[in-house]
């Protein structure tokens, strides 16, 4: 097996990034029916992209929303993952594509928040409606700890600005109640499950989203 933080920085310096991108959605589109079966109506899959994909003049990325509609399904099945490179990048294919996403109804999600540049005024211009906490941040919990301070801001910070807050990489029970104490809405990691194929997820119901009542 090879990390994703190994092979995908190679894709995107060769330009395979871009089918590959484009594999993951028609392969989504695919499985969302199943899945929305299984899990219900408001179950949602996120799909990480790319600034390659949005910058590259040949990507397919606004005609998703018009291929979900041709296969009967909702732009609020999917939620685009962005990195802060796509909000920071001037280029004006990229910002007219996010858009299109936006105007549409695809949920947009930022992803590894707190690793990066961190613009609030990029998060209040592109109307995010997730940020998701870094695992770097998760892996560190701890009661009284910096990092639970760190945590509890960003979620405060999201909040106010009417943003859900996801935490990545939540592995343990301790992680995962520590995060929920300070009013973290969802949390993704290996305490849900690993990754799975679509028959162990449909068959097992592993992997769906948590959220915290």
């Amino acid at each position: 097996m090879i990390s994703p933080a190994e092979f995908i920085p190679l894709a995107e310096e060769c330009g395979l990034i871009i089918a590959i991108g484009q594999r993951v959605f028609d392969q989504v589109c695919k499985d969302i029916p199943a899945l929305k079966q299984t899990y219900g109506e408001s179950f949602q899959v996120s799909i990480n992209v790319s600034p390659i994909q949005f910058a590259h003049e040949k990507t397919q990325l606004t005609d998703w929303v018009n291929r979900l509609d041709a296969q009967h399904l909702l732009c609020s099945d999917i939620i685009i993952e962005i990195t802060e490179g796509v909000m920071l990048d001037p280029n004006c294919e990229t910002i007219k594509k996010l858009m299109v996403f936006r105007d549409r109804g695809v949920q947009v999600a930022l992803d590894d928040f707190g690793t990066g540049y961190s613009s609030l005024a990029y998060i209040h211009r592109y109307d995010i409606d997730y940020l998701k906490i870094d695992r770097c941040f998760i892996s560190n919990l701890s009661a009284n700890s910096d990092a639970l301070a760190l945590c509890e801001a960003m979620v405060l910070m999201a909040h106010k600005l009417g943003i859900q807050v996801v935490a990545e990489g939540v592995e343990t029970i301790e992680q995962a109640d520590l995060i929920r104490s300070v009013g973290c809405d969802f949390i993704q990691g290996y305490l849900i499950s690993k990754p799975q194929p679509l028959e162990v997820l449909v068959a097992d119901h592993k992997g769906a989203r948590v959220t915290y009542t």
